[in-house]
């Protein structure tokens, strides 16, 4: 909820959810469900930053 001078109260709207989830403006969800597969992915940021962690981990024991 975000609360505005013009209203007293609102929901955030979809794309805005998806951009506190790091996902970029130009990126689409396709099909039913949009508030599902934004509310439950992984933030693109966090998965990049998971990736290169494992990379750095994996490349130290080869």
């Amino acid at each position: 909820m975000v609360t505005t001078t013009s209203a007293p109260c609102r929901q955030l709207s979809l794309r805005e959810r998806a951009r506190i989830q790091t996902f970029t403006d130009n990126y689409h969800v396709t099909g039913p469900g949009f508030r599902a597969q934004i509310g439950e992915a992984v933030p693109p940021l966090m998965a990049k930053a998971i990736a290169e962690m494992a990379i750095t981990s994996l490349s130290r024991r080869a």
